[in-house]
């Protein structure tokens, strides 16, 4: 099924979704995974049901916090971990006053899922509102991909709905719903930072996987909260 721009930002695309349909991709590389080290507090953002970066938690001993928009993904991943806080949330709205402080903040494959900059820009200054002292942000999302041709169609065809630049309808197929995505640019991933309140340290293209299988050009980021 192809899901409307007004079902997607009222969250309509994950938030009823059987959680063991949601699909996942893409993992953090080494230098990201070592960037985490003395952190204390993590906070992830759309963890789902498996309780995402759990184990990298359990096997660092920092203390992990996820939140997702889809009650049951938050549910499963509550009972897989139950050491750890899972909490239902849509990150484009304020956290809640007990959300805490955290010196970690991870987004895997989210950013793709909000096909505005509007919602961008809300997600990253809501993360930042409860970012401690030294915090360190880190993406790993995909790159827009206008040399792949694929991908040069989509972009055009979002272009022409009057979707904004590098947002595009996915289409639905057998490993993954079909909802509007959003590709980055370069510049444009590092403007939003700014303008949120995080300072990019080191961004890194790499080859990807999407979560319909296709292998693209993607990123894998850090940033620090700025003072």
């Amino acid at each position: 099924m192809n899901t409307s721009l007004r079902d997607f930002t009222a969250g309509g695309a994950w938030k009823n979704m059987p959680s063991r349909t949601i699909p996942g991709t893409l993992c953090f590389p080494d230098w990201c995974v070592e960037a985490f080290a003395g952190k204390r507090r993590m906070l992830e953002i759309g963890c789902g049901p498996k309780g995402g970066l759990a184990p990298l938690a359990v096997q660092t001993g920092v203390e992990y916090c996820g939140a997702d928009i889809n009650p049951q993904a938050v549910a499963e991943a509550g009972a897989a971990w139950p050491q750890f806080r899972f909490f239902t949330h849509d990150a484009t709205h304020a956290f809640p006053e007990d959300a805490g402080r955290f010196d970690l903040v991870i987004m895997k494959a989210f950013m793709t899922c909000l096909p505005t900059r509007a919602e961008h820009l809300a997600v990253l200054a809501n993360v930042r509102s409860v970012a401690s002292d030294g915090c360190l942000l880190a993406i790993m999302d995909f790159f827009q991909n206008w040399d792949v041709p694929l991908y040069k169609a989509r972009y055009e065809d979002g272009l022409s709905r009057g979707l904004e630049r590098g947002t595009f309808a996915a289409p639905a197929n057998a490993f993954s719903p079909g909802y509007n995505a959003h590709h980055f640019g370069r510049d444009e991933l590092e403007e939003l930072l700014r303008k949120t309140g995080w300072e990019p340290e080191r961004v890194e293209a790499m080859p990807v996987v999407t979560r319909s299988g296709n292998r693209i050009n993607g990123f894998a980021l850090v940033g620090s909260a700025a003072c």
